[in-house]
């Protein structure tokens, strides 16, 4: 039996979708195709406040949906340009303590 995602986020207008396929992720298994499936153009209302605010609020919707545990030193050991705003808040999370 799958478990039940829910809906989008309200609180995220422009980028409901990423977080939304953030919580995908974390419970289905997700399979390539080689399709275009959209096209926009750059810019506009998807490039302002509210990309900035999910990514600020990500790592903790990362650790939330996939169940990890924050004091874990292996975290910090992911070597990717994607993961540097993660590292940043798991360094921040371990000097307030």
């Amino acid at each position: 039996m799958k478990t039940k995602i829910g809906h989008y986020s309200l609180k995220y207008p422009v980028t409901a979708d990423w977080d939304y396929n953030l919580h995908c992720y974390s419970r289905y298994r997700f399979t390539y195709v080689d399709r275009i499936m959209t096209i926009f153009r750059t810019g506009g209302k998807s490039s302002g406040e509210d990309l900035f605010s999910f990514y600020r609020e990500m790592p903790e919707k990362v650790i939330e949906y996939f169940n990890l545990d924050p004091a874990n030193p292996a975290l910090l050991q992911i070597n990717s340009p994607f993961y540097a705003i993660f590292k940043r808040y798991l360094n921040q999370k371990q000097e307030a303590r």
